[in-house]
């Protein structure tokens, strides 16, 4: 079952009845958000989705168009590690309350646009998209962290626990014959559950958010931070990462080593969107297409 606002330019999302319960979401997040919404119940990605719908565009530009997924079954993260959500329980589909969302376990959500901008242009669109997350979670009252460059953590008592992540993906596509490049921005984001992850602790964002509005509404917020983040890293805006970085002066395991270092600590990020991390070997500036940071259990050492 899948539904979508007039305005979507999803060239292969199946149709819905005018008046089935998806399809008047979809109208609703779409008036809520401002952005062409299409809601599905089930679909393998909604990354992969959007660039294949791309692909089968004759818009150009294309204008901002959203797919949202009550769950997926090849969700997937950065370095194609799987993304697994809990599934929408039997009752919460059966209820009432499921018309507006009441009980959709996860935000599993992507933006897509098309554009002529450069990857170079736009290189600190993840770490603006994860900013305008975490800001729209804190007016919830969710004190949410970033960990560079792709993660949404808390902060618990048993240690930072993963809440979502981002993945940005990119396809050159030619609409009307013009070289251009479609931009796909995916986020998924535990809300009511947390399925566990390997090695990692993970946590949902609802206990922690006592000021957020209805199921309904917090998704369309989370629609409209992901599209806030690509107006900022499309006009250059600087990034404000700092007060939300999670990694800052902790110690942290570089995977795999950078000139032979395995271990530091992290000191920020600079305008490219770099990590930087105190080594034995002085300071190291890695991108997250080089190297994965862990932080590390123990106290990192630089002598």
């Amino acid at each position: 079952m899948s539904a979508h606002s007039d305005r979507s330019s999803l060239a292969k999302a199946p149709h819905a009845p005018p008046h089935s319960t998806l399809h008047l979401i979809a109208q609703r997040l779409s008036a809520a958000s401002g952005l062409a919404v299409t809601v599905v119940d089930t679909i393998a990605s909604t990354n992969s989705a959007l660039l294949d719908s791309a692909a089968h565009s004759p818009m150009h530009p294309q204008p901002p168009c959203a797919l949202l997924a009550l769950s997926q079954s090849a969700g997937r993260g950065r370095r194609a590690r799987e993304w697994v959500n809990a599934p929408v329980s039997a009752a919460a589909r059966q209820s009432p309350a499921h018309s507006d969302l009441t009980g959709v376990p996860a935000f599993l959500g992507s933006l897509a646009v098309c554009t002529q901008l450069s990857l170079a242009h736009i290189a600190l669109l993840p770490l603006h998209i994860g900013v305008a997350l975490a800001q729209q979670l804190r007016v919830w009252g969710c004190p949410a962290q970033l960990k560079w460059p792709n993660d949404l953590v808390l902060a618990t008592p048993a240690g930072s626990a993963k809440i979502g992540g981002i993945l940005l993906e990119t396809r050159t596509v030619h609409p009307a014959g013009v070289a251009s490049i479609a931009v796909v921005m995916g986020c998924g984001l535990n809300w009511l559950s947390a399925p566990p992850i390997q090695d990692r602790l993970a946590a949902c964002a609802a206990p922690f958010a006592p000021l957020a509005p209805d199921a309904e509404s917090v998704f369309a917020g989370l629609l409209r931070a992901i599209h806030l983040g690509w107006q900022r890293s499309a006009s250059q805006a600087p990034c404000d990462f700092a007060p939300f970085d999670a990694l800052f002066n902790c110690a942290v395991e570089l995977h795999p080593p950078v000139n032979g270092v395995s271990h530091g600590i992290a000191r920020g990020i600079d305008t490219r969107g770099h990590l930087g991390i105190d080594t034995a070997r002085g300071r190291v500036w890695v991108n997250s297409g080089e190297v994965s940071v862990r932080a590390s259990l123990a106290q990192a050492s630089l002598a």
